[in-house]
């Protein structure tokens, strides 16, 4: 209220737009020129990219100072939040950068005073938001005063925002104020942030009073941020969950635990009980959503006494006397009859519910009986509905039997591709249990399993992870770290994080409970394959072909012995299986199994299961390796229909149909369409998995090789490039995958003619495939960029070896007639036609022909090359 904010252009030293602060005709008495030089001081000793920068500063001739600072445009941080409505793990990194910045003022000794929305704008820059922190009107310095003056701020004068103020702030007493006190409004913000709403309502806190806002700041405890949706109006609690991208229950679970813990203490009254800084506020949350243990928890039962103690001392004394007593005669009675009682109940309690589901799923099937339905045949999808119903009506008050109930058919919805339907049965079972059951009870870890099931085949990884990852702790800590129920958490936990790009880490996991598993329950039993087929995945995408074959070869065999020939797991297996042999060059195998798999699928599970869809790609991606690319599209474009209506335009596992479709496109040399198709992939993974993920860097690959067969070596190598940064900086990613980039860049260096990087390139691709043996698929095609950088050198005997090497591997792996042999066989007609030998040319472009024209037909690409090449040479 002091200054004035102009927007202003500066024109030298350097022309900008900027903004210019200055005191407001009549409030110019000393104390406050001495809290606005404090602001310009305050601020021209900070630089950090969250805090807005001081360019300049003087006083106009009528002798009123100002400053010259940063323009910062944009909006407060929680309009823009709820204006783009994203979701929780988005709010956080902008609170992070938040953080950040106050905590470089608090190393240059500067407390803000005043942190709230409005004074922290974000803005877009490079298309990134960029929060920043402004008005530093009110900050104090924790040494020396900033300005000549120390009296800013007397004794019995609060400044701040009310509803942002911490309880030292409101008690009065500027030199009892620390950077707590904006560990303390970040609290406030976080709050806000997460739930929507602020710990005490403004309202009825600016419409009390100074005397009773000053207490309720200093003495009343605010409610945890789930229970304030949760007691809220409901139309707040829908806006705030749909702000979030979450269901209303959704976003309670979520906030539920550590974040409430998070936010209560950065919130306590009591300052010493606050984090020490707001590093140690990010770094809490950071551990939250790494699924670490979180330094905030529930508080104490000895806090909540003293707590208790210090409001009703009088009471308390006298009570106390009394009760100890009672409690010292009663207590050796009553814990001897707990112990004896506590077995013989919990044994009860579960056999009565052992009972109770078994008659209830008995009478289910029974109206399902072609007597009691009258002739007509339910679908398991009416009889699970009609279970459903049935639950509501007859077990509306036995609420632990009716989650186990919910549990189990929302299961089953669940792997038949009812998504829709199971959602509310398994979210229903876990809120039953977590209101009924203690903490500890593993059933409400079960629970927990169920919802994260659900998420993960959603494709929703990064939701899934976390409850894996709560669940199998909550489970080892009832069950036992080595219990069959726990490992198997263990290996869900490893294909999410799996699915999430860390398959080094996946890789460790599966195999670490594939050996637990098999010193507790025997190497034959069906959770051992289970672990085995994931490690299996895990390997093929690290690029280690042959080890990932024979894990799936053991899974395949323990699932076949354990539950039949024709058994779904056994299909998933086979797959998996079918992937892995065509890279290998097995395509008739790989075949054989792909089809294998997708009649079971088919069969157990309809035509438009998202495990039909799998199958569809795994044999569109075998006939596409062959060379059989008119049915690898017809696989490809079905799998694409059932994900779009199972998850979605947007969702990552609809986008793996797209870049594969683009890949395949590149293959008919239809580069038009492969790009559309490329850059539809590569949207959805930037925006649903992040721009850092390895399926980014795999699309950008794509791109790069497109812009390759373009000849436009320069935007190839931007992509490659962009593409190889991502890759190596994930310690997980493939070498394979590595490789691949590093011959492309080869590619692309050739094409612009800089043979030294083309070979320094082509090497590393040769020594990053060395892991993976020496008959990985794409050593080939290695070999053939070193062969043609020789050829460029003018060293025709080494090019002559590296493309017949090139050729003979490519035989072995996948035939005499696969397309990928015509390019190099071009390339060794080209070393013959220089080397004098027009017969041996001719022959070796003719064979490229055909293969080409076989393959593609003859206006692909390829072909058109090998016509070219054999009419430089003539019939030879």
């Amino acid at each position: 209220g002091m200054g004035e904010v102009w927007e202003a252009e500066q024109l030298a030293p350097v022309r900008r737009r900027v903004a210019l602060k200055l005191i407001r005709p009549g409030h110019d008495s000393e104390r406050l020129l001495a809290r606005f030089e404090s602001e310009r001081q305050a601020l021209a000793l900070m630089n950090h990219p969250n805090i807005a920068r001081v360019f300049d500063g003087g006083s106009t001739p009528a002798g009123r100072p100002y400053f010259v600072m940063e323009l910062v445009g944009g909006e407060p941080i929680t309009t823009y939040c709820d204006r783009l409505r994203l979701p929780l793990e988005r709010r956080l990194e902008l609170f992070f950068e938040v953080c950040d910045g106050v905590q470089h003022a608090h190393h240059r000794g500067i407390v803000h005073r005043d942190l709230k929305p409005s004074n922290i704008l974000v803005s877009s820059e490079s298309g990134e938001p960029a929060p920043k922190i402004i008005d530093f009107g009110i900050a104090r310095a924790l040494t020396d005063p900033l300005s000549g003056e120390s009296y800013l701020t007397e004794y019995g004068e609060f400044v701040g925002t009310p509803e942002y103020m911490s309880p030292e702030q409101a008690a009065g007493d500027p030199a009892d104020v620390d950077t707590r006190a904006d560990v303390y409004a970040l609290g406030v913000l976080l709050y806000e942030l997460l739930a929507g709403a602020r710990p005490f309502d403004s309202e009825t806190l600016r419409g009390a009073g100074i005397v009773e806002l000053l207490r309720v700041v200093r003495e009343v405890e605010p409610r945890r941020p789930s229970e304030r949706l949760e007691e809220g109006p409901p139309e707040a609690f829908e806006r705030a969950a749909r702000d979030r991208g979450e269901s209303g229950p959704g976003l309670v679970r979520r906030l539920r635990g550590d974040l409430d813990w998070i936010v209560a203490k950065a919130l306590e009254k009591e300052r010493e009980r606050r984090y020490g800084s707001p590093q140690e506020l990010a770094a809490d949350l950071r551990r939250h959503l790494a699924d670490e243990p979180v330094s905030a928890g529930p508080p104490s039962t000895g806090y909540r006494l003293r707590k208790l103690v210090r409001r009703h001392r009088g009471a308390v004394a006298a009570g106390l006397l009394v009760g100890l007593s009672l409690v010292a005669g009663a207590g050796v009675s009553l814990w001897q009859a707990i112990r004896a009682t506590r077995a013989e109940r919990v044994a009860r309690a579960e056999a009565e519910t052992a009972r109770q589901v078994s008659e209830f799923l008995q009478g289910l099937f029974e109206r399902s009986d072609p007597g009691v339905a009258k002739g007509s045949d339910p679908t398991a999808r009416e009889i699970l509905e009609r279970g459903r119903q049935q639950l509501e009506r007859e077990l509306a008050g036995q609420p632990i039997i009716r989650a186990r109930l919910q549990l189990m058919i929302g299961g089953i919805l669940r792997k038949l591709g009812h998504y829709a339907e199971a959602r509310p049965l398994v979210e229903s079972a876990l809120a039953i249990r977590e209101a009924e059951l203690p903490a500890g009870h593993p059933d409400r870890a079960r629970a927990v399993v169920g919802l994260a099931r659900l998420e993960a085949e959603l494709a929703h990884h990064e939701t899934a992870e976390p409850l894996f990852r709560a669940a199998h702790a909550a489970l080892a800590a009832a069950l036992g770290a080595e219990d069959p129920e726990v490992l198997d958490a263990a290996v869900e936990l490893a294909q999410v994080v799996m699915h999430r790009g860390r398959y080094a880490e996946a890789e460790r996991l599966y195999r670490e409970s594939a050996l637990a598993l098999e010193r507790v329950v025997g190497p034959e039993d069906r959770l051992v394959g289970h672990a085995w087929s994931g490690a299996g995945n895990a390997l093929y995408r690290l690029g280690q072909l042959a080890e990932a074959e024979a894990a799936h070869r053991r899974a395949l065999a323990i699932y076949e012995r354990a539950l039949g020939a024709d058994h779904p797991s056994v299909a998933l297996v086979l797959g998996n299986l079918t992937g892995t042999l065509a890279p290998m060059g097995k395509y008739e195998e790989a075949k054989a199994t792909g089809h294998r798999a997708l009649e079971i699928h088919e069969k157990v599970y309809g035509p438009e299961h998202r495990f039909v869809a799998t199958a569809l790609t795994n044999l569109a991606t075998v006939y596409g390796g062959n060379g059989e690319l008119d049915e690898a599209e017809r696989l490809l474009l079905r799998g694409l229909e059932i994900r779009k209506k199972v998850f979605g335009e947007d969702s990552p596992e609809t986008g793996v149909d797209y870049k594969n479709l683009g890949h395949l496109a590149t293959l008919r040399g239809e580069y038009d369409a492969a790009e559309r198709y490329l850059e539809l992939s590569l949207g959805i993974d930037e925006r649903r998995l992040g721009p850092d993920h390895p399926r980014v860097a795999w699309n950008l690959g794509a791109l790069g090789g497109l812009a390759l067969r373009r000849a436009r070596f320069e935007e190839a190598e931007r992509l490659l490039g962009r593409a190889l940064e991502l890759m190596r900086a994930k310690a997980s990613s493939p070498p394979v995958e590595i490789a691949r980039l590093e011959r492309d860049l080869a590619r692309a260096a050739l094409g612009q003619g800089r043979l030294d990087r083309a070979a320094e390139l082509s090497r590393a691709a040769e020594v990053s495939l060395a892991p993976s043996g020496a008959e990985n698929p794409t050593l080939p095609s290695v070999l053939q960029v070193q062969g043609q950088v020789e050829r460029a050198r003018g060293d025709l005997a080494a090019a002559r070896a590296l493309f017949e090497r090139s050729i003979a591997l490519n035989e072995k792996l996948s035939g005499p007639e696969h397309p990928e042999l015509a390019e190099t066989l071009v390339d060794l007609g080209e070393v013959a036609r220089l080397e004098g030998d027009a017969a041996a040319a001719a022959d070796l472009c003719r064979r490229a022909l055909a293969i080409a024209e076989k393959a593609h037909g003859p206006d692909h690409p390829d072909a058109r090359r090998a016509a070219a090449a054999l009419k430089r040479v003539g019939s030879g």
